[in-house]
Formats: C-alpha cells, sequence, structure tokens
C-alpha cells in the first residue's frame, strides 16, 4: 500500500490541541474533501498542488521518520484529511517501529482505522469555514477512539463559538461504556494565512476567547470548566512558514 504524502517534517512541536508543546514528527497528506475559507494547508489541499503529493510506502515513510528521529515519540498524521485514504498498515508499520500516532482529521469521514490510533484528534469546521457539518458523520467518527480523543474548534467569530459550545454538548451527552479520554478545545482562527502573520492580533482574538469562556463560567460551569482556549502554538512562534 501507499499513501500520497505532501510533506514529512520535524521532530517539531504539536502547536494545537490536548498535546499543544509536545515534540512530534509529522507526516502531512495530500487531499482534502473540504474548502474552507481560511484554511492554511492549501498546498496539502488543493488540486493543483497533486503534482507534489508523492504516492509512498509504508517502509519509507517510517525510514524517513527514523532519519529524522528514533522512537519513542509522537508522530501526527494531518493533512489536509488523512481519512480519505487507507492508512491502517501504515498506523500498524508505526506502532511497530516504537512510535505513538496521533491522527487530525475534521470528523467528515469515518474509516474504521482510525480505532488504532493513539490520540484522535476531531476538528469540526464552524460556519466561517464554509462547510456544513454532519453531526451524525462527526459523532460516530468520535466513537471510533479508543484511548484517547480531543475535540478541538478553531473560533472567528461569536457564532463559531456557539458552534463550538453546540459540538461540545454533543460529545459530552455521548454514552458509551468503553469511552476514551476526552478533551475539549477551542483556538482562535488564522485568518492571517494569506499575507503576513500578525502576531498582535492572534494574541488580541485569544484574549476575546478567554473572556468568552471564562464569563460563561456563571452560565454554564458544567461544560466551560473542561474547555481549555488554546494558541496556535506554532503559528505564533514561525508564522506562517511551512514545515514547523
Amino acid at each position: 500500500m501507499t499513501v500520497k504524502i505532501s510533506e514529512v517534517f520535524g521532530p517539531t512541536i504539536q502547536g494545537e490541541g490536548a498535546m499543544i508543546g509536545l515534540p512530534t514528527l509529522f507526516i502531512r497528506t495530500g487531499g482534502c474533501d473540504y474548502r474552507c475559507s481560511w484554511c492554511d494547508t492549501p498546498h496539502a489541499v488543493l488540486s493543483e498542488h497533486r503534482a507534489s503529493w508523492i504516492k509512498t510506502e509504508e517502509a519509507e515513510i517510517v525510514s524517513q521518520l527514523r532519519n529524522l528521529a528514533l522512537p519513542p515519540m509522537w508522530v501526527t498524521l494531518s493533512g489536509g484529511n488523512p481519512a480519505l485514504q487507507d492508512c491502517e498498515q501504515l498506523v500498524k508499520a508505526l506502532h511497530t517501529a516504537g512510535y505513538s500516532v496521533c491522527v487530525e482529521t475534521q470528523g467528515s469521514l469515518t474509516p474504521m482505522w482510525l480505532r488504532y490510533v493513539d490520540h484522535l484528534v476531531i476538528s469540526p469546521k464552524p460556519p466561517s469555514s464554509g462547510m456544513e457539518t454532519d453531526w451524525d458523520k462527526f459523532l460516530e467518527c468520535c466513537r471510533l477512539a479508543k484511548n484517547e480523543l480531543t475535540v478541538k474548534v478553531v473560533v472567528s467569530d461569536e457564532t463559531d463559538l456557539a458552534y463550538a459550545l453546540e459540538a461540545f454538548d454533543k460529545v459530552t451527552a455521548w454514552k458509551h461504556v468503553a469511552r476514551p479520554i476526552l478533551h475539549l478545545a477551542v483556538q482562535p482562527c488564522n485568518v492571517t494565512f494569506t499575507g503576513e502573520y500578525n502576531q498582535e492580533a492572534a494574541l488580541e482574538k485569544t484574549r476575546w476567547l478567554v473572556e468568552e469562556i471564562t464569563q460563561r463560567c456563571h452560565t454554564s460551569p458544567g461544560l466551560v470548566n473542561r474547555i481549555r482556549v488554546l494558541p496556535q502554538l506554532h503559528s505564533l512562534l514561525w508564522g506562517n512558514k511551512i514545515g514547523v
């Protein structure tokens, strides 16, 4: 089997979600079923970049990673949307090599191989993305998480925040005997990816998000006291640079 790869890089730190700050290697797959208005990885999404995506055997991918950093270590499989491809053998090869595997997807597809990953990050896309969410598919994808699950929503405005709270309500209401460890996270949307990164604007949006969440501690503490408000750490450190 082969996987279409946009880039392999690292080690760097995870910039988002519950694993923020942890060292990781990245495998970015090519191809996506979404076209978000503010996508910050168009080189792994748009068909015009298809020629740069390389079909790579699982063993070669593992070899590339070992040349970057030896296990034990996290490997983050991102995109694009890795759920478009059959990555079961890749995940198994990574485990055999001694790596732990995190997968990031938007929850629009539900391939059964997601059951084998160590940490599943589902990031449904809010209204500002221009995409629509199939909540049944989203919850079906959440149920594939066997070990650890992060539901992360990027937020641009109050409408997006309401969407994030709706997503969190849905996933926390899910009843399941073998429920995984669950993390909920919101982070500000990077809306400057097409130009020079504006760090102060990003910090201001983060401050706004903190205030919005903490104000809700008086009205809905049962939910908001579980939500992590996080920056997009890699963007704060390196702006919109690719490969970090």
